[in-house]
């Protein structure tokens, strides 16, 4: 769905953009797509979050925190592994800046890690998740 116009919108840009030589598909599909996967334990916790609280304002408040959080957490490779990060972590590229300017893009050599953490997380999340409703009576 969205990741679609995401791939169709950046080649388009790339079109309008008049970039030289041919498509990377393979690069592309994987900048539209991965960060579904980094997103899947924030997707399953916020799932748990709102299983167990009854009142929607903590899970809705621990969800704002994580979204605004992420644009600092990605930024140091210590605080990269904690999972609000995994989406904007997933990116098939990354950009190195050097004195406060873009200095060059280069391959992500994590995102096989990130990828594996991010299923985890996943599973962990989808494991509580299910614990908690199994124990949880249905009045």
């Amino acid at each position: 769905p969205i990741s679609i116009i995401v791939f169709i919108g950046l080649i388009v840009i790339g079109k309008v953009l008049n970039f030289d030589g041919g498509i990377p598909f393979l690069l592309l599909l994987k900048e539209a797509f991965f960060p579904i996967i980094g997103a899947l334990p924030i997707i399953t916790f916020q799932l748990w979050l709102s299983l167990k609280f009854s009142n929607q304002v903590f899970p809705i408040g621990i969800g704002v925190f994580g979204a605004v959080c992420v644009f600092f957490l990605q930024t140091n490779k210590t605080t990269s592994f904690i999972f609000w990060a995994y989406p904007a972590m997933m990116s098939p590229v990354r950009q190195i800046i050097e004195n406060g300017s873009l200095d060059q893009i280069v391959v992500n050599n994590d995102l096989t890690l990130y990828m594996l953490l991010s299923f985890s997380f996943a599973l962990l999340f989808m494991l509580i998740g299910l614990v908690h409703c199994t124990k949880k009576q249905v009045n």
